[in-house]
């Protein structure tokens, strides 16, 4: 009980005395600690969304039936239903439709046959409640929807309103019958949903005939390969039987890559907010070695020191926990919408409109801080701990030495981390997870911070080298730079939290630059077309929209148009990842360059493909498989099976999913399917398409909706999605940035503490308050600017491992490096402003303070 008091005394004292040592750090800890939990809550947030949509609108199915390319011929679900081994079987129509009175919001719509739907029970959840007319009324009222509450509630929309839709550009009116509750799939999609009769929806979304997929229960549990065996025998060809699970994990695979990726690039402000808990410690020892001797004296055992140096920081860790779990959240809220955008963008629609977080995660969350607290300051309190009582309390003003044997551990430590960093690189990736990557990228930042010392006292010796002396003016700055040479020890930690923000800062602003050179050369080479006419916008509705022949012809029959390029896009599966497979008019590519290849002779390429039935297969896809030119590729039609050869590989950075691309007249032979999603017209003189865009929509007026974009808006629009892919990123760097610059306000505010003394005796000797700013202004810019330096050289070798390792295992693309030395100028400016200001606070204390009071004996 006596120990515990003294360790309680002995804490909350220290805390106390240097409360404004202490709020810095606990600050610095909250912001990196926030930054985790941010990307931990938006992330999962959308995962959630999608594996709930997954499971709401699948309910108790356990397998589906689900077509490559053309819907299912309804007139296979009777011969499924009553087939042996199906205990209950549910045929499904879906659309995700725009909302015409609210520009880019769409609801995803489900047609269902509800006597059906019985053995999956699904809706009968949501259904109960509705009395027998009402839920008879709403079957036999023409084109009625049932909306959620979650839905309604968001849009103004009561029961008997009338809800207008865009189906393939037709407007098209929906009467609001039912309004559900927040359960079963009125979840799916955050409440964006809508259940219609089956028979109502295909004649609203032109699906008369035809299903989506079929949902499926077995009979008997334990013999499903029998069961699957028999299913098999009667299963049309172009369908094939999934489970819902399954179908999904690739998408949800891709979902988790790029949180793996955000959680590495926040877990840097935990890192260096690490730094600062060490230095706090160590400097905590420091400056209390003469109680911590005293305690020695009066028979505390070492083992206890260590505990009150750990107990100490589990403080610092608990309070900056705390408060980073609450400034997560609140980040989390304004992440949210620029993440599960993102996510839209790059693999599947989710919308996400609130951040969970439950007690559980908030106390792991804290456990974690606390962990990563004390494991911070494990070596300091070592230290503090093998110290015997007379060599603490008689030790001179400093840090716990480091001595020449230490220094040289540190640089043999610091190369050997270097060259593992350098073999790291060569390891595969671990379930598409690029865990040599991440481990080259931890081992290098450890290696440069080991020899940070060492190149920061190199330096200065250049300096001085040089013939710079303290002489009149420059008075000020030479002893700011010697104190620094002297009590580098001192400085060295938070100068390397600095370096670590700065590496990554560069590192992550030479991987965006060179990512969107890439984009805009293959837009440059890939999107060809003057004008893209199409029911919506290309996105991920584009697969499930068409354009109405008979408006295609009319567009056909323009003047001005030299070309015309029809597209037609499926999603599928290969081998657990969604695919997209892409057909075209490719002779109208290859007569305007629009493919980039890897490697080979494009004229050749394109000539296999139209003469030869050979496809195109993106670098992605041809990663993910191992493919390679001349190879063989399986893909299910609507004739079974079949194996295609490769003609080319060409570069794609539209989705992670990969991509297969054929001639429009070989899809068509497989999959008989002659709509499209959209063209891109060529026009005589591309000035003028301003002039057809209008005369389009004059002729189409009143009958249906178009998007046509130009070509530059259409590129302009990529590359906006670019940028906000990469938002998120510019605000975990700003934040890593800030803990660091709270690390020299930190280093320097002690700094000033330890040396009160020194700069009293400068003052007694007619020091003006200029001259002793100046010198601890020029302390920390020296500071940024050596961090500067030594974190520019990180930053470029860690821009090789993100492009060319990380970078490629993660998503499979290829991004050629782009050296740009404004990057470097940018980060630069702000280093060196923000090093000056972090030592304007310390300088300020130092010159305020009384000379008396300073010089002044204990």
């Amino acid at each position: 009980m006596a120990s515990l008091r003294v360790f309680v005394l002995f804490i909350f004292r220290h805390y106390r005395q240097s409360w404004r040592q202490s709020l810095l750090t606990i600050l610095g800890l909250a912001l990196g600690v926030s930054v985790f939990v941010s990307i931990h809550l938006t992330v999962g947030a959308s995962l959630k969304s999608f594996k709930n949509t997954v499971q709401a609108v699948s309910g108790k199915a356990e397998w589906q039936l689900v077509p490559s390319g053309r819907e299912i011929d309804e007139t296979f679900f009777p011969v499924l239903k009553t087939h042996p081994v199906v205990q209950a079987a549910a045929p499904v129509v879906e659309f995700q439709a725009s909302l015409k009175s609210w520009p880019g919001q769409t609801i995803w719509i489900m047609g269902v046959d509800f006597f059906s739907e019985t053995g999956i029970r699904r809706y009968s959840d949501s259904l109960s409640s509705l009395k027998g007319e009402e839920f008879l009324s709403w079957l036999i009222t023409p084109r009625s929807i049932a909306l959620t509450r979650i839905f309604a509630a968001r849009y103004g929309i009561k029961k008997g309103d009338v809800l207008t839709i865009l189906v393939n550009g037709r407007p098209e009116k929906l009467t609001v019958a039912v309004l559900l509750d927040a359960e079963g799939p009125a979840l799916a999609w955050e409440g964006h949903f809508g259940l219609m009769d089956i028979a109502q929806a295909q004649e609203v979304f032109g699906k008369v005939g035809v299903l989506d997929r079929i949902d499926l229960l077995l009979t008997e549990e334990g013999v499903e390969k029998e069961q699957i065996q028999e299913l098999n025998k009667v299963i049309p060809p172009g369908v094939r039987l999934v489970q819902p699970a399954d179908r999904e994990k690739g998408t949800e695979r891709m979902i988790r890559s790029y949180q793996l990726n955000l959680t590495a690039l926040s877990f840097i402000a935990v890192l260096v907010s690490m730094y600062l808990i060490y230095n706090t410690a160590s400097l905590s020892v420091v400056r209390r070695r003469k109680e911590l001797g005293i305690l020695r004296s009066l028979g505390m055992m070492p083992g206890q020191v260590l505990l009150l140096v750990l107990f100490e920081a589990a403080g610092y860790g608990l309070i900056g926990g705390l408060i980073g779990i609450s400034g997560g959240t609140l980040l989390a809220r304004l992440l949210l919408d620029s993440v599960s955008r993102t996510i839209t963008n790059l693999y599947v629609l989710v919308g996400v409109r609130e951040v969970p977080f439950s007690f559980m995660e908030a106390g792991i969350m804290t456990f974690l801080s606390i962990a990563f607290s004390m494991a911070s300051a494990y070596f300091p309190a070592r230290q503090a701990a093998k110290l015997e009582p007379r060599e603490v309390i008689y030790q001179r003003p400093g840090l716990i030495g480091l001595g020449r044997t230490q220094n040289r551990k540190n640089l043999y430590g610091g190369l050997g981390l270097i060259g593992l960093a350098g073999l790291l690189t060569g390891l595969p990736s671990w379930h598409h997870w690029p865990i040599g990557g991440f481990s080259a990228t931890l081992a290098l930042t450890l290696g440069f911070s080991f020899l940070l010392p060492d190149f920061v006292r190199a330096g200065i010796n250049r300096i001085l080298s040089l013939g710079f002396r303290g002489k009149g003016d420059f008075l000020s700055a030479w002893l700011g730079m010697n104190y620094l040479n002297r009590y580098l020890s001192r400085m060295a930690v938070a100068m390397a939290a600095l370096m670590i923000a700065i590496a990554m800062l560069i590192s992550v602003g030479l991987m965006i630059r060179s990512f969107r050179q890439a984009v805009e050369t293959w837009i440059s080479q890939s999107v060809s077309g003057d004008l893209f006419i199409g029911p919506v916008f290309p996105s991920n509705q584009v697969f499930s929209q068409f354009l109405d022949p008979q408006v295609v012809g009319e567009i056909e029959k323009l003047n001005g148009l030299s070309d015309i390029y029809h597209y037609r896009g499926v999603i599928t599966e290969l081998k657990g990842f969604p695919v997209r497979l892409w057909s075209g008019d490719l002779a109208v590519i290859q007569r305007y360059g629009g493919l980039a290849f890897l490697s080979g002779n494009s004229e050749k390429i394109f000539q296999k493909t139209l003469t030869g039935g050979e496809i195109l297969v993106s670098e992605v896809l041809a990663n993910q498989l191992g493919l390679k030119s001349g190879d063989k590729l399986s893909l299910m039609t609507a004739e079974g099976t079949h194996t295609f050869s490769i003609a080319g590989i060409f570069y794609d950075y539209r989705t992670e999913g990969g991509a297969v691309w054929m001639d429009r007249s070989l899809y068509l032979k497989y999959w008989k399917d002659s709509r499209i999603n959209g063209v891109r017209v060529y026009l005589k003189d591309p000035a003028r398409f301003h002039q057809v865009r209008e005369a389009i929509y004059k002729k189409l007026s009143g009958r249906v909706s178009l998007m046509i974009v130009s070509n530059r808006e259409l590129r302009n629009q990529i590359l906006n999605i670019f940028d906000q892919t990469f938002q998120i990123t510019y605000i975990l760097e700003a934040i890593a940035i800030l803990v660091a610059f709270l690390g020299i306000l930190h280093s320097s505010s002690i700094s000033v503490l330890f040396r009160e003394r020194e700069l009293g005796i400068l003052k007694a000797l007619g020091a003006l308050p200029g001259q002793i700013r100046q010198m601890i202004l020029t302390e920390t810019a020296l500071m940024g600017l050596f961090s500067f330096l030594w974190g520019g050289i990180a930053g470029t070798l860690l821009s090789l491992i993100l492009i060319f390792v990380i970078n490629k295992q993660s998503f499979g693309w290829t991004v050629p490096f782009h050296w740009s030395w404004l990057i470097y100028l940018q980060t630069l400016g702000i280093i060196v402003i923000g090093s000056i200001l972090s030592g304007w606070i310390p300088a300020g204390l130092a010159v305020r303070k009384s000379t008396r009071e300073m010089i002044r004996e204990e």
